[in-house]
């Protein structure tokens, strides 16, 4: 509030600078915070040493990003191979019936379940735009004679 009417001109001084109270129980927290961050501080204080920290911390994220997806298919690895043959099944069903009514319904049943690019027709390319030639190019207006 001080600084709110300072800065409209109702206060002639400035408002006191805002200070957190430190209790004697914050400073085993805020000494362990230090000693955690203090490569990080001293890094960023110094370019030299900015551009090697950031490069490990860097390889360290693609490392535990790395970790974590090797993780995630060891897991659902069972799932992918499910996946994997049921959708083999399918495209030799797709295959060796092409034009019965079971394929035609196969084919309307997925439609509904996959991305519909998956069934649109093929699109037609564009015509190749031609070059125009000195006959083709448009008439230019003029403005009717005044005589």
């Amino acid at each position: 509030m001080q600084a709110l009417l300072h800065i409209t001109g109702l206060r002639a001084t400035p408002p006191e600078p805002l200070r957190t109270i430190l209790t004697p129980q914050d400073k085993p927290a805020l000494e362990q915070f230090r000693k955690e961050h203090e490569g990080e501080s001293t890094a960023m204080a110094q370019p030299a040493k900015l551009s090697h920290w950031l490069n490990q911390r860097f390889d360290r994220m693609l490392r535990a990003r790395d970790e974590r997806i090797r993780k995630w298919d060891k897991a659902h690895q069972p799932e992918k191979e499910l996946a994997g043959r049921e959708i083999a099944q399918l495209r030799t069903l797709l295959k060796t019936r092409p034009d019965t009514p079971e394929h035609r319904e196969l084919v309307q049943q997925l439609s509904h379940l996959l991305p519909a690019e998956i069934f649109r027709p093929p699109e037609l390319k564009p015509e190749p735009k031609q070059e125009m030639t000195r006959k083709d190019k448009p008439k230019q207006w003029k403005p009717p004679s005044m005589s």
